[in-house]
């Protein structure tokens, strides 16, 4: 939390339990992964609308994280849902760490 562009996880407050062996849902994954990224304030500060069936469940504020997230191949999905409380598996992880190595490069 202490990262020099900022707290990296949105649920996680200054001063609290950083609760490293806690689960992370998808959508906490991608905020993260936009963050490490460095693409924070392109997430925060577009006009996004998302098409996916789901996006009605994923907060407002957070759905510019999720559309810079899928146009920058951090994660994937199925096409037509987020599944946003859905499981960041390890492919997923391996999956968004080589996007970031090759978005580094760029």
């Amino acid at each position: 939390q202490a990262a020099p562009a900022g707290a990296l996880f949105p649920s996680a407050t200054a001063g609290g339990n950083f609760q490293p062996d806690a689960a992370v849902d998808r959508l906490t994954a991608v905020v993260a992964l936009v963050r490490a990224a460095g693409l924070r304030q392109e997430a925060e500060s577009g006009t996004y609308t998302l098409t996916f069936t789901d996006a009605a469940s994923i907060p407002a504020s957070l759905r510019g994280y999720v559309a810079v997230a899928v146009q920058n191949g951090l994660i994937r999905t199925s096409g037509t849902t987020f599944n946003p409380q859905g499981s960041f598996t390890r492919l997923d992880l391996s999956h968004a760490m080589a996007r970031l190595a090759y978005l580094a490069t760029q």
